[in-house]
């Protein structure tokens, strides 16, 4: 069983030699390489070639469209990714091998160790070791259980049959931002089981460039979000058209109203010369009782941004630097 390790980059350099040094130490080494990034370093390019690493030039902003090059330039029956500032534990590949070694297994995760900006690893609460496994026919009444285990989180700590990704190649490509979020919603909406473990078999790093920065200011958090939720926007009216009928399709709607919602307010409170605007329409297509209200809430404060519009985005940041602490697991002294 061969495995393909395909290394996203854009711009980045900075932590891209880490992460191809922990594919050195790997324990399985019946593996290939595909490193897919917009830029030419004779360093960078040098350490790729001499371990026979493919080195693919791919110069698309939109993280899907270099997987998809990767994709097209591998050969393994499963594909794994390797974000540029992450890297693998020394036995992650093992550990892959032996988990599709089961024909029907289609999507595994793991968990992630936290490191900082200089690869220290951060405080984190000890996990509760556990490798559980979704059979195909349980997904739908399990998905909040998967949800809990954030099993669509984090490129660096999934892997997937090549069937499965290489069915939807086209969709990929146009992806901006959520290839984790796609590849897991793939995986729900096609036959197979599904694999996720306790097991921190990934170094995930935190630092101020990536959009889990957990001690981001609440101006800083308005700047990301601005630039960052209309990309993810576009990748969910993706997810939205192919998998419609599928029994993600509610939790993609909510995904995308909740993500319109905040861009309103944002746009108006940062004087942004591209406003979005809630509708009327929005209220119609609120999937529950609750979601109506909230939506008219944010109807009317996007008449009153530097109020109550500026009020409500505090309240939604606060919360989600909480429910990060929370995600990451980050003991506070």
């Amino acid at each position: 069983m061969k495995i393909s390790v395909i290394v996203t980059c854009h711009n980045g350099r900075e932590y891209i030699l880490e992460a191809l040094r922990s594919l050195d130490s790997q324990t399985f080494r019946d593996f290939e390489v595909i490193v897919v990034k917009n830029y030419v370093d004779d360093k960078i390019d040098r350490y790729i070639e001499d371990r026979g690493f493919t080195n693919v030039l791919d110069t698309n902003v939109k993280l899907g469209h270099k997987a998809a090059a990767g994709l097209r330039n591998s050969r393994g029956e499963i594909i794994t990714f390797l974000d540029d500032d992450d890297m693998y534990q020394a036995h992650r590949l093992e550990r892959l091998a032996k988990v599709f070694e089961d024909p029907r297994v289609t999507y595994f995760h793991n968990d992630a160790i936290l490191v900082d900006e200089n690869g220290r690893t951060m405080v984190q609460a000890e996990p509760v070791e556990e490798t559980s496994r979704v059979r195909d026919e349980e997904k739908r009444v399990k998905l909040k259980y998967l949800d809990d285990k954030r099993a669509g989180f984090n490129n660096s700590s999934i892997a997937v049959r090549r069937e499965l990704v290489e069915r939807y190649l086209g969709e990929i490509n146009n992806i901006n931002i959520s290839l984790d979020n796609f590849i897991f919603f793939s995986a729900l909406c096609n036959s197979g089981d599904v694999v996720t473990t306790d097991s921190r078999l990934t170094f995930y790093r935190i630092h101020a460039s990536n959009s889990s920065f957990s001690n981001a200011s609440f101006t800083a958090w308005v700047e990301r979000n601005i630039q960052v939720l209309p990309r993810y926007m576009e990748d969910l009216e993706i997810m939205l058209k192919l998998f419609r009928g599928c029994f993600i399709e509610r939790k993609l709607r909510t995904g995308f109203l909740w993500s319109k919602r905040i861009l309103a307010l944002l746009s108006r409170i940062n004087n942004s010369p591209n406003k979005v605007t809630l509708q009327l329409a929005d209220l119609s297509s609120s999937p529950s009782a609750k979601q109506f209200l909230v939506t008219s809430a944010f109807l009317t404060a996007q008449y009153f941004p530097n109020t109550l519009g500026r009020y409500l985005l505090k309240r939604i940041y606060t919360r989600e630097m909480k429910r990060r602490t929370k995600i990451f697991k980050l003991e506070r002294a």
